[in-house]
């Protein structure tokens, strides 16, 4: 965080700069409005949802949707409360983090990387939509079908 403000003071600082030169206050304007929009794209938040299942229920459905998506999953970590897992695409890196919140209830968020500076909200929204339907499917689906 100290690393992006430093960058942003030092942007700032060079816009005055610009701004003290002829002719170059109608350039810095219109890129500073194309900063700020840019900026919304690039700083947001995870996507995230809470599922009203619980963690190994939300965990399988998650999997399940990724691998109907064609995401393959690289890696999982466990984290304090629950388990990161790391998919990838040719395009994307997609971090989903699933916390346990009660045993009925898990926070699912999903942050889809295209590279550093920019994200794929609506992958990641879709990812957790697909997770919730499966979740759904799942929970319906008889005893005797799931082999218990």
């Amino acid at each position: 965080m100290a690393r992006r403000r430093g960058c942003l003071f030092r942007l700032a600082a060079l816009a005055c700069f610009l701004l003290s030169l002829p002719g170059c206050a109608e350039a810095i304007s219109a890129v500073g409005a194309g900063f700020a929009v840019g900026w919304e794209f690039v700083g947001k938040k995870p996507a995230s949802k809470t599922l009203c299942f619980g963690f190994d229920e939300s965990k399988k459905a998650l999997l399940v949707a990724l691998c109907k998506m064609e995401i393959a999953v690289q890696e999982a970590q466990e984290i304090e409360r629950g388990e990161r897992i790391i998919a990838r695409t040719k395009a994307l890196e997609i971090t989903v983090e699933l916390e346990r919140i009660t045993a009925r209830v898990t926070s699912m968020s999903v942050k889809a990387k295209i590279d550093v500076l920019t994200s794929d909200a609506a992958t990641a929204e879709e990812i957790i939509n697909q997770t919730g339907e499966i979740a759904q499917k799942l929970a319906r689906e008889p005893l005797a079908s799931r082999g218990a």
